[in-house]
């Protein structure tokens, strides 16, 4: 993927690692696993709405202030397919301390490839996810609570069931929350094809106290669907003393001006796409996605990105 300059006040943040950093159970309020469906019957355009809708709920100003309130919230997230497919989308978990945490993850879930392999190993392993998700909150920092979410659009077809992984106790104290995508094809809701899915993940996937699940209506309504679903989530009582979070970019030299907008840094390469750390802050000015490549195109590709900022 090709990059362009960084934006000057991104060397101040320490080229954002991700940096899996241990914390105290009072310093972090939630462990959060986020599962995305990548099996077969997830075609590429739906898997590019997917993966760039869960990046533009990340950096949601609304969902970005909850993040930021009170203690942090830790994030791991990976794909999953068949019984031996799961792909990490980041490589240890991110502990949301900042702003520019928030933006480093959603660019994470953006940028990262589809994962190679034939559509035979692309079945819908729903068990073998959440054993991965398991695995994955051993290694989690102390947090209060985890929660668990899990976006799919069939029922399990190979490797565990569900619930011979929650009668094995890996996922005991955890929620297990469920993103149900319906509407994905025309005969989706044959003979009530739909409202059995949602029904099986309710019966199958949905575990612990206060698990719910969300139906989006195709994959072009998985943002709204996840947006809903991390407000339920990250909802604390402290989030009227969250900071306001603003798409623009107000860190210009004194008496010039913001020539894009970022959360926390980053930049736009030299034809309009926006890469790395921009590439969702401006999405949320109007950008769009480019079917072919996935990558995310800034509102009106080869057109400013919005009138900028004074300061």
């Amino acid at each position: 993927m090709k990059v362009g300059p960084l934006a000057a006040a991104a060397s101040s943040l320490g080229a954002l690692l991700l940096i899996a950093t241990p914390a105290p159970a009072e310093d972090c309020r939630l462990a959060l696993v986020l599962a995305l469906d990548a099996s077969a019957s997830v075609d590429q355009h739906e898997y590019g709405l997917q993966r760039h809708g869960l990046a533009r709920a990340i950096v949601n100003p609304e969902i970005a202030r909850l993040f930021l309130a009170g203690p942090p919230v830790a994030v791991y997230a990976f794909e999953w397919a068949g019984p031996s497919m799961q792909e990490p989308l980041t490589s240890a978990w991110l502990v949301v301390r900042s702003m520019d945490d928030v933006v480093r993850l959603a660019g994470l879930v953006s940028s990262h490839p589809r994962p190679e392999g034939d559509n035979t190993q692309r079945t819908t392993a729903v068990g073998a996810a959440l054993a991965y998700a398991a695995s994955a909150l051993e290694r989690a920092p102390a947090c209060t609570a985890w929660t668990v979410d899990v976006s799919g659009d069939g029922q399990s077809n190979s490797g565990l069931a569900p619930r011979q992984v929650y009668a094995s106790g890996q996922l005991a104290g955890v929620t297990v929350n469920a993103l149900v995508i319906v509407g994905a094809d025309l005969s989706s809701n044959f003979l009530g094809a739909d409202d059995k899915l949602i029904a099986w993940f309710r019966s199958n996937v949905l575990h612990g106290r206060g698990a719910f699940s969300i139906a989006a209506d195709g994959y072009e309504d998985f943002e709204r669907a996840m947006k809903e679903k991390l407000l339920r989530e990250l909802e604390t009582p402290t989030v009227a003393a969250a900071p306001q979070i603003s798409a623009r970019d107000d860190r210009a030299p004194e008496g010039g001006e913001a020539d894009r907008y970022c959360l926390g840094g980053g930049n736009v390469d030299s034809e309009d796409a926006l890469v790395d750390i921009c590439v969702l802050p401006g999405i949320l000015n109007g950008g769009e996605l480019d079917g072919s490549s996935n990558a995310l195109i800034g509102a009106g590709a080869g057109q400013d990105l919005g009138t900028p900022a004074r300061v």
